[in-house]
């Protein structure tokens, strides 16, 4: 299955210097039908597989070679923000309004400004006060041509969650190119695996992990 032909993509925020992945989308109605159909076939089949991050932490130091590294403080604040926005949402005064279908320009102008209001504020949050042992591992790897990919994998220790993303030098890329960073990627979600609660309320994290066993 190539790249574009996932029904489910992570959404990015960039504004100035500001990135960071804020959630899933669905891009079309019927190839959400599509994907949520074959989400359910696969929870008929998967068997829980969860592993916890040291085991992960080991195979990528293994197999790509990633090293442990210091978060930067826009790596920091960027984790930060979207674990408040995805796991805690009462920590802020108010919260992310969705974009109804059919809406006029005005409105959706209107809820993109307080989007990035709410967005501002988890990012203000005090780090100290969410308690999160945080780590970050790094692996540069070469393309054919000039290209080079950085990825990145945070560990947050205390949720035992694994995220992770890739940043290229070039950004000339082929569709090759595209496979092998979603290809790894994706490999390290497939072998951070699912709970069987995830199976069974095909959560967020097995919605990802079903794209990853999808994509591959």
């Amino acid at each position: 299955m190539k790249l574009k032909e996932l029904y489910y993509r992570v959404k990015y925020r960039s504004i100035k210097t500001k990135d960071g992945a804020i959630g899933i989308i669905c891009t079309d109605s019927k190839k959400k039908s599509d994907f949520d159909k074959k989400v359910d076939e696969l929870s008929k089949i998967t068997f829980p597989c969860y592993k916890a991050n040291r085991e992960v932490i080991n195979y990528i130091k293994e197999k790509y070679g990633f090293q442990q590294v210091d978060a930067s403080g826009k790596e920091l604040e960027n984790y930060k923000a979207n674990y408040i926005l995805g796991k805690h949402p009462e920590l802020l005064s108010t919260t992310q309004k969705s974009y109804p279908q059919n809406a006029s320009r005005e409105t959706i102008l209107e809820i993109h400004e307080h989007n990035e209001k709410v967005f501002e504020e988890a990012r203000n949050y005090p780090f100290e006060k969410l308690n999160l042992d945080i780590e970050m591992y790094k692996m540069n790897y070469s393309l054919k041509g000039d290209s080079k990919v950085e990825f990145n994998i945070i560990a947050d220790n205390t949720n035992d969650e694994i995220s992770g993303s890739a940043s290229m030098t070039n950004i000339k890329h082929t569709e090759k190119d595209d496979r092998i960073i979603r290809g790894i990627l994706d490999d390290i979600r497939i072998y951070k695996g699912v709970k069987q609660e995830d199976i069974d309320n095909k959560t967020m994290k097995f919605v990802c992990y079903a794209s990853a066993v999808l994509h591959n």
